[in-house]
């Protein structure tokens, strides 16, 4: 998928790029909500730690620092 066509990319610049997973949180919602504003983001859930896992796999298994939310 395009995750690891990414991975992929990243990869082939031969060099190291640290690669972090940013998990989606609702606080821009929250924030437009305050605003007065409309948010596209009210329908969206943060994805489960089981799923970020999976999205970082791609990295790791082409030797990426693959790390979540900023953890190693």
């Amino acid at each position: 998928g395009d995750i690891a066509a990414i991975a992929e990319l990243v990869a082939d610049l031969g060099r190291a790029c640290p690669v972090s997973l940013l998990p989606f949180h609702a606080t821009g919602a929250a924030k437009a909500r305050r605003l007065g504003r409309p948010s596209s983001l009210e329908s969206l859930t943060p994805p489960s730690p089981d799923r970020l896992e999976a999205l970082a796999a791609p990295f790791r298994e082409r030797g990426l620092a693959g790390s979540i939310g900023g953890q190693p």
